[in-house]
C-alpha cells in the first residue's frame, strides 16, 4: 500500500518513470497495478505531446520573426527544427526557399557583373554566397569552377 501512495506522490510530481518503477515493485495483481501503470504511461506520452507541441510552436515563431527580419537561412533552420507536421509549416518553408532563391538569383547577377568587370575575386565570393543561400544552383557552381580556373590560370601568367 505505501508503494501505490508513493507512486501517486510520484505521479503528482511528474516523475512518471519513478512512478511506473514504484508501482512494478508492487505484485502485479494487487489492486490492479497493471491498469495504473499503463494510465501513468499515457499521462507520460500526452505530457511528452505537449512538450514537443510547445516546442515545436516556440521554434515556428521564431522562425517568423527571423523571417520578418529578413534571417532568412536563420528562419529556414528554426522551421527545418520542427519535429513532425505542424501547421503552416510547408507554406512557410516554400516562402522562406522562394526569398532564399531570389537573394541567391541577385548575388549570381552581381557575379555576373564582376566577372564581366574582371574582378573575379569578387564574382567568386558573389557566387559562394549565392550557392549557401540556395546549395541547388548550378549556374553558381560552374561560374565559380571557371572564375577559379581563370583566376589560376592569370596567376600563373603573372
Amino acid at each position: 500500500m505505501s508503494l501505490l501512495r508513493h507512486a501517486e506522490t510520484l505521479q503528482a510530481q511528474s516523475r512518471y518513470n519513478d512512478a511506473i518503477a514504484a508501482l512494478n515493485q508492487v505484485t502485479p495483481s494487487f489492486k490492479n497495478v497493471q491498469k495504473d501503470v499503463e494510465e501513468i504511461r499515457q499521462l507520460q506520452e500526452d505530457q511528452a505531446e505537449k512538450v514537443d507541441f510547445l516546442a515545436n510552436a516556440e521554434l515556428f515563431e521564431q522562425g517568423k520573426k527571423l523571417y520578418a527580419e529578413g534571417k532568412y537561412l536563420e528562419a529556414l533552420d528554426a522551421y527545418r527544427r520542427i519535429q513532425g507536421s505542424y501547421q503552416g509549416l510547408d507554406k512557410a518553408v516554400l516562402r522562406v526557399s522562394e526569398k532564399l532563391k531570389m537573394q541567391a538569383e541577385m548575388h549570381y547577377k552581381n557575379g555576373v557583373k564582376f566577372f564581366v568587370e574582371e574582378d573575379l575575386t569578387a564574382a567568386i565570393s558573389e557566387w559562394e554566397t549565392a550557392l549557401q543561400l540556395d546549395p541547388g544552383n548550378s549556374n553558381a557552381l560552374n561560374s565559380i569552377e571557371k572564375a577559379q580556373n581563370l583566376l589560376q590560370k592569370v596567376k600563373e601568367i603573372k
